[in-house]
């Protein structure tokens, strides 16, 4: 029986140096536009006692930013690789209660040959290293995919498990395992560098979802019950995003089609870039105890009264100079979804029919007249600088401080 394993485990090894390797081609692609990341990682690692720059012939800091574009080198990002998954591992594998759920016993089998698993299923609980190589496998999985950069999400405060949990189960919830192999079949027919494209837009979408999901202290576990939970918002939500495509989203699905790639790839890759309202909308549900459908509704209609939509598209298309400017411009976006928030609870809580049935009996006139002049404005003078934005959207938050509604 173990002879005939040979060729499996030949299989396995094969696969986890594929994986290893494809990592590093997207840690090149990573340092070279956040090369400051990394080194904070490195520092990290080596305050930990995970990394020994002088054994691991790994640069010092002021050397790496003194190079040219402060490159990062494959082999230094192997031993990045490498130092990071043993730190990964060694956390995991703290918290042995958490270990034994059910939930981890794939990373465990998938250790193993299908054969041997089918074999010994029952006994695999209590192999004496069951516990290390759930830890090992795990870590590696996220590593291998969300890069070393995954340890510049984790908090000071304990939160790593947190981060892993909620990357394991966004993982399952938006089945990016089928997603990567999708792009994996795309060797040889689309350029390498495409590919790369496609697979740090999963894994940058998995860590927003996943930022969400800690900076709310919502307990998210890669449990049955909770991917398929998340699963049906996910799909609600996709029939919201894809009725009809916006503008960018539709450009965005015709440039992949120009680049080859298949119909279903390009359409499932333009919904996993186009998943930052998906938490924003979560939480709506989630508080208001409301259909997905109703929320969705109800904030189609607020943005179509507000020009709400027309707003978040050319904050988006707007030149920025510098990060300040990308910071106020990534706040802006987050006012305009807590405001819109809190108007959709304001319009439950008045049981009016309507955005503007609401505006035209809960607001005062003065206040919206002024946020149409400033919006009509805007629109007639296109482009605009930043700032008009910025006065907007803070008239647009006075809207609601002076609104006075009331539990009909």
């Amino acid at each position: 029986m173990f002879i005939d394993m040979t060729e499996p485990v030949c299989q396995l090894v094969l696969a986890d140096n594929i994986a290893q390797s494809l990592c590093l081609s997207l840690e090149q692609c990573r340092s070279a536009e956040k090369s400051a990341v990394f080194l904070q990682v490195a520092d990290f690692l080596e305050a930990t006692g995970f990394l020994d720059r002088a054994v691991e012939s790994f640069a010092q800091t002021k050397e790496i930013l003194s190079r040219s574009e402060q490159a990062i080198s494959r082999p230094e990002l192997a031993v990045l690789m490498a130092a990071s998954k043993m730190y990964l591992t060694q956390q995991i594998q703290s918290h042995v209660t958490l270990l034994q759920d059910e939930c981890y016993e794939h990373y465990l089998q998938a250790y193993f040959p299908a054969t041997f698993v089918k074999a010994f299923k029952q006994h695999l609980g209590s192999h004496p290293l069951a516990n290390e190589i759930k830890a090992t496998g795990i870590s590696n999985k996220i590593i291998n995919q969300a890069g070393c950069g995954f340890l510049s999400q984790l908090s000071e405060n304990g939160s790593v498990l947190a981060y892993v949990d909620c990357y394991l189960a966004f993982d399952q919830i938006i089945e990016a395992d089928q997603l990567r192999q999708a792009i994996a079949d795309l060797d040889n027919i689309v350029p390498a560098d495409l590919q790369y494209q496609l697979l740090l837009q999963l894994e940058q979408t998995l860590i927003d979802l996943c930022r969400w999901a800690v900076s709310q202290d919502r307990a998210i576990r890669p449990e049955v019950k909770t991917i398929n939970s998340y699963r049906g918002y996910l799909k609600e939500y996709e029939e919201y995003i894809n009725s009809p495509l916006s503008e960018a989203a539709q450009e965005q699905l015709n440039d992949y089609q120009q680049l080859q790639i298949p119909l279903a790839l390009a359409q499932k890759m333009v919904f996993i870039a186009n998943l930052q309202s998906f938490p924003f909308m979560l939480l709506l549900v989630t508080a208001t105890q409301q259909k997905f459908a109703t929320i969705v509704a109800l904030l189609n209609d607020v943005n179509q009264t507000l020009g709400l939509n027309e707003i978040q598209q050319q904050l988006i298309k707007l030149t920025l100079r510098d990060n300040w400017e990308r910071t106020v411009a990534g706040d802006l976006q987050a006012d305009i979804q807590r405001i819109s928030s809190q108007l959709v609870k304001k319009i439950l809580l008045s049981q009016v029919t309507s955005c503007a049935e609401y505006v035209q009996l809960k607001l005062e006139k003065k206040p919206i007249e002024q946020y149409r002049r400033m919006y009509q404005q805007i629109q007639k003078t296109q482009p605009v600088s930043l700032l008009a934005y910025v006065a907007l959207i803070k008239t647009m938050g006075n809207l609601l401080e002076v609104s006075t509604p009331k539990i009909q």
